[in-house]
């Protein structure tokens, strides 16, 4: 799988790497398997500076349809830091664009910085109310 990822449940944190070309299917695998896994209310961390998107806009306006689409305790309303480059920092902010409405969602140049904002991020009280408890 080209988003390769570490979940701490002591965290609640989500730590992943994309590596190579990713498509619409690797990030719907990646959010099938935070579900099955029980971590989509876990503050997530994503480096994308390595992964080349093929992803188009039309693919994550889709995206963020289907999270609309999902019953509230399926929808992944954990914060979310992208570490992202030049070359994909266009579609990063699309994509946070499209589930801030789900959960809090930046974009970051640099991982210190989105390690720095998530940790600020409440661990907990995202999954119905998207409110910290």
């Amino acid at each position: 799988m080209p988003v390769r990822f570490q979940i701490s449940h002591p965290e609640r944190t989500v730590i992943g790497v994309a590596t190579g070309v990713v498509t619409l299917k690797d990030i719907l695998a990646f959010a099938h398997e935070l579900e099955v896994q029980q971590a989509l209310g876990y503050r997530k961390i994503i480096d994308v500076m390595s992964g080349q998107a093929m992803i188009s806009e039309i693919d994550l306006a889709a995206y963020g349809e289907r999270l609309h689409e999902l019953p509230p305790e399926k929808r992944p309303y954990g914060p979310i830091a992208l570490v992202t480059s030049q070359e994909n920092n266009a579609l990063a902010q699309i994509f946070a664009k499209l589930t801030r409405e789900e959960r809090p969602a930046q974009v970051f140049r640099s991982i210190h910085e989105a390690r720095k904002w998530l940790q600020q991020m409440p661990t907990t009280g995202w999954a119905t109310t998207k409110q910290p408890k």
